[in-house]
């Protein structure tokens, strides 16, 4: 029983090897953004590397997303897990921070410009392969602006003169 036990370890451990071995210093690119949730999945071995994942938004949105990271053990053994994961998102344009998530909090930002952007996933992975985590973004278009007081008097003194051409126009025919 203890040598099949061993065996069985041997085979777990040799079967994870190719996956804990590129584990740092990733690009991602989950390409254009939609309301459709859109993952990205990987590992980091260590506190030192992070991994990047690209975007871009089609359009001004709000766009939500989290990360969380997967912990896999097997028989007391910590493979992948993480004490602290965290991703920053930024404008590829201007490298400006425009939001964070962590472990805890997601992540919500309404009406980012059309563009390209970027989330740099760091964290202290705890398992014996580093930590296993997933990033997951969505976008919606953002709503047009309700118009303010002066876009009101613009759009009612149009409104006003379209209304007195017709008056004059029906008064000049009858």
């Amino acid at each position: 029983m203890v040598r099949s036990l061993a065996l069985c370890s041997a085979a777990l451990c040799l079967a994870l090897m190719p996956i804990s071995a590129p584990a740092s210093a990733a690009t991602y690119d989950l390409g254009t953004l939609s309301a459709t949730p859109q993952t990205a999945t990987g590992t980091l071995a260590n506190s030192l590397a992070s991994d990047t994942v690209t975007f871009s938004l089609a359009s001004q949105s709000d766009i939500a997303g989290g990360i969380a990271a997967v912990k896999i053990s097997f028989m007391n053994t910590t493979i992948y897990n993480f004490s602290s994961l965290s991703a920053g998102i930024y404008d590829s344009g201007t490298n400006n921070l425009v939001g964070s998530a962590d472990l805890s909090t997601g992540f919500s930002q309404p009406g980012l410009s059309a563009g390209s952007y970027y989330a740099l996933v760091s964290g202290v992975p705890t398992g014996i392969s580093g930590g296993l985590y997933s990033l997951s973004l969505l976008a919606t278009p953002s709503a047009a602006p309700a118009p303010g007081p002066a876009g009101l008097v613009v759009f009612g003194a149009g409104a006003g003169a379209i209304a007195f051409r017709r008056y004059r126009r029906r008064k000049s025919l009858g």
